[in-house]
């Protein structure tokens, strides 16, 4: 009789061969529970990480996401002291300090410069962006100053500083800012009403292509509206 090369037919023989594969199968056992609790882990790890988590129904639920940064805008252009512009300028900086935004300015005309002063005194905080290398003097209206030694080129770090870029009267630098925020789809926020090129910016934007909203204003409370449509600011506020 030929037998199978597999089959054991004594007993003993058949109990030691189990007793051999046993510790296999169960360590071969193990392994494939530690790699499932591996990748339950994961599962559950990564909706994490992106903000979510997975509900009874393992469906994506969004978890409360804390920010500590508070929203910036940048305040671009110039106008000169004594006009209805400068007055708005300054109004605008403090405005903006009392809603518990960041202020970005260059601090390099007096529109700018007021601005950030008024949002000082409103104990606002201000980010002045400055093109040299150098620190400014000791009375600059900031409370930080990142001096980039870039000169000119500075212009896109003040366009992409802000979430909304406030636009005041404007020569040829602040239309350089303005280009450079409308290509990265900032939203701008000309005053109107006043002269000078940020009144033409509602009707001519920089081009056809509807980067980001244009919200015109010409007083601080019509400001305000704008910045609360950008969710920028709390209703309540």
């Amino acid at each position: 009789m030929r037998l199978n090369r597999f089959f054991v037919a004594d007993k003993p023989q058949r109990k030691a061969a189990a007793r051999r594969t046993t510790p296999t199968l169960k360590a071969h056992d193990r392994r494939i529970s530690i790699a499932s609790a591996c990748a339950r882990r994961c599962v559950c790890a990564v909706p994490e990480a992106l903000g979510v988590r997975l509900g009874s129904s393992r469906k994506l639920v969004p978890t409360m996401i804390t920010s500590h940064r508070k929203p910036q805008v940048c305040v671009l252009g110039s106008a000169e002291p004594g006009s209805r512009a400068y007055e708005l300028a300054g109004e605008a900086g403090e405005a903006l300090a009392r809603l518990g935004i960041t202020v970005v300015s260059g601090c390099g005309s007096p529109a700018t410069r007021v601005a950030a002063e008024r949002a000082i005194q409103a104990n606002g905080l201000v980010l002045s962006i400055v093109p040299p290398d150098h620190m400014p003097a000791p009375d600059w209206p900031a409370t930080v100053v990142l001096p980039c030694g870039m000169g000119d080129a500075r212009n896109l770090l003040m366009a992409l500083a802000g979430d909304a870029c406030i636009v005041i009267g404007g020569r040829a630098g602040t239309k350089s800012e303005v280009h450079l925020a409308w290509l990265h789809k900032r939203p701008l926020l000309p005053l109107v009403g006043c002269g000078g090129w940020s009144d033409e910016l509602p009707s001519n934007p920089p081009d056809e292509r509807a980067n980001s909203p244009i919200l015109p204003w010409s007083t601080v409370a019509e400001l305000q509206a704008n910045l609360r449509s950008l969710g920028l600011v709390k209703s309540a506020a």
